[in-house]
């Protein structure tokens, strides 16, 4: 389902109900004005008909948007999450749009100045190499300029005090033309030095001197000119993320490519969660500001032949678990994606990109991007105008980022998906049962199963079962009293609890393994 198909399908009713609205709401509601209201196929106009008048139209909106946009670019995108965190002033670690990548992080607590003077002074090449390439230039022949004029300076004066020392002198142009002809070995053969050690002294440091400065502008632009940081602009990171179901499971998902023909060797991506909140507090009483953790990723293709959307499966583990849209901005929580890579050069080069809640999309997917070969075709295609393009998912009507949110975690298909090769099929149920038998004792049960019948040659089944007790200070020895103390007179212990039914050879039917209790 595209654009379109989701704006004629949502009810305007909740346009009212919230009015910051998220990046894909407004370019929905932008495009409901661009279109004229009897767009809708009539009655009588055929199905196939009325899908491709809405494909033609979505496809000029979309070379519109591409073509229109001064912001737009191939690797960012629209600019419109950029535009979005300025105008409302939105905290983050990472820029967005131009600034992809680029930390915002302000140090302080010292003079600027320090810090910059201790940068250039511990880190002077690479500072260098970082450094805009027309301001490199532009020292390059400010400093250079200055050192011919300062030797021209000192030859000027060694002259007019004793004229014997140079040879073919006539003014300071002279001795300006000197200093150039000796810094960059040109020697002409008009100018000179006489019998005077003075000037041969000074023409030997300033040799010296030259070689120096261009060996430090050389080796300055070399790095800059052959430094990987182009190359991660052909690293394309989807400028926003989704978090929808797939097959029943709830994914965090963003969109990885690579557009050059030589794709970068052995890639790999990182995501951790960044979590402010009120802080963390530990056992000692130290107060831990901001909580980060990692994302575990299924990386799917690691050549990048073809773009991929990278999951997160957000369960128990996940850092995301329980989370909608409305807890993460209460906690402002943001998302940073890293990808690593080499050139084929062998150069190591990364680019990165964050994600506010704002620009995470629930209950939506990317916009299916890849085009196989027609017939009589050789070539695969790929639709990077709507690269960064997310729709959502059918069955999802126009509302609220919150209350989607809370529709996307709350609900799933009760489908069994097909199991990927080595994936764990087993199955066992969210709840436990007290029941009685037909003699009065009573049972724990809990139900277990295969979704693919056949699947397991053996499997067995054991529980345990975990008490929390509160201890009184008497039942302590001196050294477990105060391990007990400190972690606040509070005890556990476990025990296996034996099954009347816990192993079976054939898993092709469910079965509810039981506790007798006494």
């Amino acid at each position: 389902m595209g654009w379109l198909d989701w704006l004629h399908a949502g009810q305007s009713s909740v346009l009212s109900e919230r009015g910051d609205w998220s990046f894909l709401e407004q370019q929905t509601m932008l495009r409901s004005s661009m279109l004229e209201p009897g767009l809708q196929p009539a009655p009588s106009t055929p199905a196939s008909e009325a899908s491709t008048t809405l494909a033609n139209e979505e496809q000029r909106y979309v070379q519109r948007r591409v073509r229109d946009n001064p912001m737009w670019t191939l690797d960012r995108g629209t600019g419109f999450y950029d535009q979005e965190r300025r105008t409302k002033k939105k905290a983050s670690l990472l820029g967005s749009g131009k600034d992809a990548g680029k930390s915002r992080v302000v140090y302080h607590g010292v003079e600027w100045t320090q810090i910059v003077s201790h940068v250039w002074r511990r880190d002077f090449f690479t500072t260098a190499v970082h450094a805009r390439f027309q301001y490199i230039v532009a020292t390059m022949v400010a400093v250079f300029v200055s050192s011919f004029l300062f030797w021209a300076c000192i030859y000027y004066v060694i002259w007019k005090v004793d004229g014997t020392c140079f040879l073919g002198f006539h003014s300071f142009l002279s001795a300006f033309l000197f200093s150039i002809e000796t810094q960059n070995t040109i020697g002409y053969g008009s100018h000179a030095i006489g019998d005077c050690w003075l000037p041969a002294w000074l023409v030997g440091i300033q040799c010296i001197f030259a070689v120096v400065i261009e060996a430090v502008f050389i080796g300055v632009i070399f790095a800059k000119i052959s430094h990987p940081k182009g190359r991660s602009r052909t690293i394309l990171i989807s400028e926003c993320a989704c978090i929808a179901r797939r097959d029943g499971i709830l994914k965090l998902m963003f969109r990885v490519a690579d557009i050059r023909k030589r794709t970068a060797i052995a890639p790999k991506i990182h995501a951790v969660m960044y979590n402010w909140g009120s802080g963390h507090t530990t056992a000692e009483g130290e107060v831990i500001a901001v909580d980060v953790q990692p994302l575990p990723l299924h990386f799917l293709d690691a050549t990048l032949l073809l773009p991929v959307v990278v999951e997160h499966t957000i369960d128990e583990r996940s850092p995301l678990y329980g989370h909608t849209s409305e807890s993460l901005e209460a906690l402002g929580a943001e998302i940073v994606v890293t990808f690593e890579g080499n050139s084929e050069l062998g150069d190591t080069f990364m680019t990165r990109q964050s994600y506010l809640p704002s620009e995470i999309h629930w209950g939506c997917t990317f916009v299916n991007i890849i085009q196989q070969a027609a017939a009589g075709r050789v070539q695969h295609a790929i639709n990077l105008s709507r690269f960064h393009d997310v729709e959502p998912q059918p069955g999802l009507a126009l509302m609220p980022p919150h209350r989607v949110s809370r529709a996307v975690v709350l609900g799933g298909a009760r489908r069994v998906p097909r199991p990927r090769l080595g994936e764990n099929t087993l199955l066992l149920a969210d709840e436990l049962v007290v029941t009685q038998s037909a003699d009065g004792r009573w049972f724990v049960a809990v139900r277990v199963g295969d979704a693919y019948p056949s699947q397991m040659c053996c499997a067995s089944v054991t529980m345990f079962i975990y008490r929390y007790t509160s201890s009184s200070p008497g039942s302590f020895t001196a050294a477990a009293e105060g391990a007990a103390a400190a972690a606040g007179r509070q005890t556990y212990t476990h025990q296996e609890l034996p099954l009347t039914r816990h192993l079976w050879s054939d898993a092709a039917w469910p079965f509810v393994p039981q506790q007798q209790q006494a």
